[in-house]
């Protein structure tokens, strides 16, 4: 039986994942007007066998008031890591 090898994600590799997402996000505020401020995407451990990603990113509004689009990803196990992401997760 063939078996398909599985594959870990370093986390600059989970991090490009979500880079057109993230691209995304910008163009469709900046067509309705909002200019980009700033932003972050992180990892939450969860129980040291599974991680989430997050996407924060701040809009400035044409009043000059601040938006956020905000997004959490599903659950990821941390066995889809390689060994170095998960040393740099602690």
């Amino acid at each position: 039986m063939f078996e398909v090898p599985f594959k870990r994600f370093s986390l600059a590799e989970v991090t490009e994942l979500y880079s057109e997402r993230v691209d995304k996000i910008i163009l469709k505020n900046e067509e309705d007007c909002r200019k980009f401020g700033a932003g972050r995407f992180y990892i939450n451990v969860i129980k040291n066998t599974a991680f989430k990603t997050f996407i924060e990113i701040y809009f400035i509004d044409l009043d000059k008031s601040y938006s956020a689009a905000k997004e959490g990803n599903i659950l990821m196990t941390m066995s889809e890591l390689t060994f170095g992401a998960i040393r740099a997760c602690w």
